[in-house]
């Protein structure tokens, strides 16, 4: 288990306000070549080294660096007096790049030969993109500090030190797990995102649930073995092996859920049929009733074998199965999921793999997969990756409720960085469980969560009450 930098615990940091990702101009990619002969003449000045997917770069002795065991990743802040302008480096692999920059996040041209610089309120940030391991993956150096601080040079001076390998790292190796009967293999939360409910699903079906700001998963009782769960709101469920669909809210025993036949799936508060027909629960009810994409009646759904969670009248997607082969559809009145579909107002067929079984949002993105392998869509762009599920993730802690995984691009790239959780294999919302079987939550502290040394264990260069650990099949005290 990795140790954890003291220095870091003392601070209480800033945030830079959450917003929603769009297009934006992306870092000019420069070809090795044309850079990696300079780079690996820099003589390495005195100070720290960071270290990560093969790319180094020094930074001076007054600089922390966090002591982790992530091949991928590596972290290191700066002195300061005033936390809120920290200054902060980073080397990551990314497995969908570094997705562009968001709103209100100015780009320019940088002096570092194949970086961009960029500037936000009081924010300046250089990055700079390497090939990665897969053609859609990327090794992204980003540093940033605020301007009014003297730590600009510095970031100058280490960027100038990079030196870069002439060979792109790999990739994390497979996921492998000791009894995979009780490996978690899914996992769900309800609203609010803040202080909420997890649940998660064993691969011999059983299913454990708790607060996230709590120490522990309890078993359900009264379930059949699940294959698959969900949450929406206040409910979870569940659905077994013979199409029955379970549903309780905390403090409830399960009950059944009438549906028209062995359900084919479930996804937040929707349900597809037997008969591949779409129903969803209404606002602040239980009942469920037919989704008609556009609120148009011809729009109804037919041959639907997955439907994306959070899907809704204005915008969704389903996998239908049609000529033994699986087609994506969606809709999108607002264009809120980045299709660029060309005739929003109305469903339409949109271009990807013939051969998915699922449909998820990874980063903002779309995405069709099968056996934990990826295909998402960003416009005409298709990125092709492993999930956390097949190669296990390093998610990044950042704001108060959520997560920035390897697997996704970056939503905001000059969030400042509370912590670093390794070896995740699935994650919801703002938890994540590892492959020793813990639980992670981002929330606020409550009891002892302040004083669990489980964090300081598990979330690398993490701040008093950045996460919760929870243990799963043990009862409260």
């Amino acid at each position: 288990m990795r140790s954890v930098s003291a220095a870091l615990l003392g601070l209480t940091l800033a945030l830079v306000p959450s917003c929603r990702t769009s297009e934006a101009p992306a870092p000019r990619q420069v070809d090795r070549g044309e850079t990696e002969t300079h780079d690996l003449e820099q003589p390495p000045a005195s100070g720290h080294t960071l270290s990560a997917a093969g790319v180094q770069l020094t930074l001076p002795s007054s600089w922390t660096v966090v002591d982790e065991d992530e091949p991928n990743f590596a972290m290191a802040w700066g002195p300061t007096d005033d936390p809120s302008q920290i200054s902060l480096c980073t080397i990551e692999l990314r497995r969908q790049g570094p997705g562009p920059l968001p709103p209100g996040v100015e780009p320019s041209s940088s002096a570092s030969a194949g970086a961009t610089d960029y500037s936000h309120g009081p924010v300046r940030g250089r990055l700079r993109q390497l090939p990665g391991p897969t053609p859609s993956a990327a090794v992204l150096v980003h540093c940033r500090a605020h301007r009014r601080t003297e730590q600009w040079r510095t970031i100058e001076a280490a960027f100038d030190s990079l030196q870069i390998p002439t060979t792109p790292v790999e990739l994390p190796p497979a996921t492998t797990v000791s009894d995979p009967s009780t490996a978690i293999v899914e996992l769900c939360t309800s609203s609010p995102a803040r202080q909420t409910t997890v649940c998660a699903r064993r691969a011999d079906g059983a299913v454990f649930c708790g607060r996230s700001t709590g120490e522990v998963l309890t078993k359900v009782e009264d379930l059949a073995p699940a294959v698959q769960l969900s949450c929406d709101r206040a409910r979870s469920c569940i659905r077994d092996a013979e199409g029955q669909v379970s549903c309780w809210r905390p403090d409830q025993a399960p009950t059944h859920e009438q549906v028209n036949g062995p359900a084919r799936d479930i996804a937040g508060g929707c349900v597809v049929d037997a008969a591949g027909q779409v129903a969803c629960r209404q606002p602040d009810t239980d009942t469920l009733a037919p989704l008609l994409p556009l609120g148009e009646p011809s729009y109804a759904l037919t041959e639907v074998e997955r439907i994306l969670a959070d899907s809704d009248e204005d915008h969704g997607c389903v996998l239908r199965r049609v000529d033994d082969q699986s087609q994506l559809w969606c809709w999108d009145r607002e264009q809120a999921l980045n299709l660029e579909l060309i005739a929003p107002g109305h469903p339409q067929r949109v271009d990807a793999p013939t051969t998915a079984s699922a449909v998820a949002i990874i980063g903002g993105r779309v995405c069709v997969g099968a056996d934990g392998e990826w295909t998402c869509l960003a416009g005409d762009e298709r990125f092709e990756l492993d999930g956390c599920e097949r190669r296990a993730c390093g998610c990044s802690v950042v704001g108060a409720t959520r997560l920035s995984c390897d697997h996704e691009p970056h939503d905001r790239i000059d969030s400042r960085v509370f912590g670093r959780i390794s070896d995740v294999v699935a994650t919801a919302g703002a938890c994540a469980v590892r492959l020793d079987g813990t639980v992670i939550c981002r929330g606020p502290v409550s009891g002892r969560a302040d004083q669990d040394a489980r964090v300081t264990q598990a979330v690398a260069g993490g701040v008093p009450g950045v996460a919760h650990v929870l243990e799963v099949g043990t009862r409260d005290p």
